[in-house]
């Protein structure tokens, strides 16, 4: 286990989509971790989104721009956007810690299952000597594919 899947997230900030039909919000979480941040976000709107969490949730890392332009982004005014995402928190303070223990379970969640997919994945040396056949050009395409396959942000939930 990495020193990072002992630290907690201390940073949190959270954006809601108040529902007046609904007790619970839909929010977005951002934690900062390691060079880049946790987004997630919660469906609350939904009456079984408490019981079936994985169905109405998402996670992801993004870069730290990203995250800024989808914070910006969604708490701006827009005409298209009716309803803007706000960072006033629930007023019922049971409802607030709730939305955010969750958040904050599924940005925790998402970090150690990244981190243990790090750690699981085994360096190759692409310039071994048994790779003396393949041109350094064909070498360093299979490394460089190797790589963006390891570093491209994908979504657990799509196929």
């Amino acid at each position: 286990m990495t020193p990072l899947q002992h630290e907690p997230l201390r940073t949190q900030h959270y954006l809601y989509l108040h529902d007046s039909m609904s007790g619970l919000p839909a929010v977005v979480g951002f934690f900062p971790c390691g060079n880049g941040v946790i987004m997630v976000g919660f469906d609350g709107t939904h009456p079984d989104a408490l019981e079936l969490v994985e169905n109405h949730s998402w996670a992801r890392t993004v870069e730290v721009g990203i995250a800024r332009r989808w914070w910006s982004q969604y708490t701006d005014s827009m005409p298209q956007r009716p309803m803007p995402y706000t960072t006033t928190p629930p007023a019922n303070p049971e409802v607030r810690a709730q939305v955010q223990t969750i958040c904050t379970g599924l940005a925790l969640r998402h970090r150690d299952a990244t981190l243990k997919a790090q750690e699981d994945s085994v360096p190759v040396d692409y310039f071994s000597g048994h790779d003396q056949y393949q041109s350094c050009a064909e070498q360093f395409k299979d490394a460089l594919h190797d790589f963006l396959q390891a570093h491209t942000v994908r979504d657990p939930q799509e196929p």
